[in-house]
């Protein structure tokens, strides 16, 4: 049974510390919070599908594109991830994206619809979907002007309010808040020198919280799964 983390720099895990062979980030850190719950009783695979420097319309499936968008006719992000016959199969999706959508130029109500259509898709495809919210924690240290950092919170406020009530009859579940609105992160010890990223102990943070909220839903499916095999 599999997970998929996509999304920009944060589903990747930049700032964390990684070994060779280990991915960096939610990704690692989530897997061993996993393995070491009593309640889940299968192995779960983990596929770190983060892209740093990516944004919403980098991950827009195909037939979501729309006609003035720059990607139109190049396979995008979500096609090259959810395609693999490695991670097609993958019954749980972590999303974390709109970081870099600032700097693409991408309206905050875009970001939303973008996301929004995103996780759409991917529960029309029978995925079990978490969505958190934008990391603006440094905004500032990025040296974004007043209207930029408006923007980011817009696109929170956007996201927020789509998982409160839409999201809801979507059946997107809501992830650890990780924007500066949350009082969760923010501290320095859980962020890289410059303020911009998460740390080793954030992305260790961010994967407890993930874990607490996630491990009945991944309980259900392993019985969904059970009952398959036996034919009920």
């Amino acid at each position: 049974m599999n997970f998929i983390h996509s999304g920009d720099d944060f589903a990747f895990g930049k700032g964390d510390n990684s070994r060779l062979g280990s991915p960096p980030g939610v990704a690692k850190h989530l897997c061993h919070k996993i393995m070491n719950e009593r309640k889940v009783k299968h192995v779960w695979q983990f596929f770190n599908q983060g892209i740093i420097g990516s944004n919403s319309r980098d991950w827009l499936p195909r037939s979501n594109l729309i006609i003035n968008h720059d990607r139109v006719g190049k396979k995008n992000l979500f096609e090259k991830v959810f395609s693999s016959k490695n991670t097609e199969s993958v019954e749980v999706v972590i999303i974390f994206l709109g970081f870099n959508d600032s700097a693409a130029a991408i309206p905050p109500e875009e970001t939303v619809q973008n996301i929004v259509s995103i996780c759409r898709v991917l529960r029309n495809l029978g995925k079990d979907v978490w969505l958190s919210t934008i990391c603006n924690l440094g905004d500032k240290t990025r040296g974004f002007s007043d209207a930029l950092i408006e923007g980011n919170l817009r696109r929170n406020e956007g996201l927020i309010e789509y998982l409160k009530n839409e999201g809801k009859k979507d059946g997107v579940l809501a992830g650890p808040r990780i924007d500066a609105e949350s009082y969760e992160f923010r501290t320095k010890d859980f962020l890289t020198p410059d303020g911009i990223y998460f740390n080793n102990k954030g992305y260790l943070k961010l994967s407890k919280d993930f874990c607490d909220l996630i491990a009945t839903s991944l309980v259900k499916r392993e019985f969904d799964a059970m009952k398959s095999l036996l034919g009920f």
